[in-house]
């Protein structure tokens, strides 16, 4: 008797999991974005070392997450999250928290409780959190700084970003007298303080804060 062999596909795990993360995507797109990204520009991937579980990369149109969440529940909350980012560019703001607050009920309406739940305690979270602001950024600068005046700039830049969940560049961005700060700490000068003296003395407001572009 004659056996059939038949020839079996073994998709690998790295496969698996990529198949797993494309699906879910699209169908975050479809059912809470419908019309984002029609023309499919945008990218999803896992990606090493980011400086929080999820990334949106505006500029290349890419959302990368750190690592396959066990529960689908959580990959989709985190899929909506950066989503949000890519609508709403501007960080953890208003607009990013109001399209957030309508993605929790849009899953509320269509039965994933658990989603819209972690949808509304995340943007409770920013309501709760404060904000990142100039003054605090170069005062952490000057500390670290004052701490190790040897640190070479790269080293405690890219250390001050992982502290507030960002990439180097985009503090440095947001905050472009990070090397001035730097610079006048190795020599024992501290901005923050003149900046203290010129608030209580002329009731000034410090420089206009702006904020990066994390997710969370």
């Amino acid at each position: 008797m004659n056996e059939t062999k038949t020839n079996t596909m073994v998709l690998s795990p790295d496969t698996l999991i990529n198949d797993r993360l494309e699906g879910a995507f699209e169908y975050i797109r479809k059912t809470y974005f419908p019309r984002w990204d029609k023309k499919g520009q945008w990218t999803i991937s896992y990606k090493d070392n980011l400086p929080s579980t999820g990334w949106c990369d505006i500029k290349n149109k890419a959302i990368f997450l750190d690592s396959p969440p066990a529960k689908d529940d959580k990959l989709h909350f985190l899929l909506i999250h950066e989503i949000c980012h890519a609508v709403t560019p501007g960080s953890h703001g208003r607009k990013w928290k109001s399209r957030m607050l309508k993605a929790s009920e849009k899953a509320k309406e269509i039965g994933h409780k658990e989603i819209s739940k972690m949808l509304y305690e995340n943007v409770e979270q920013y309501n709760k959190t404060p904000k990142m602001k100039a003054f605090g950024v170069y005062q952490l600068i000057e500390e670290w700084t004052s701490e190790n005046p040897d640190v070479p700039y790269d080293e405690l830049i890219k250390g001050v970003a992982d502290y507030f969940g960002c990439y180097p560049e985009e503090l440095e961005e947001g905050y472009k007298r990070c090397k001035t700060v730097y610079e006048k700490a190795r020599k024992g000068q501290s901005v923050t303080n003149t900046w203290f003296r010129k608030k209580i003395i002329k009731n000034t407001a410090l420089p206009e804060d702006n904020q990066t572009h994390s997710s969370g």
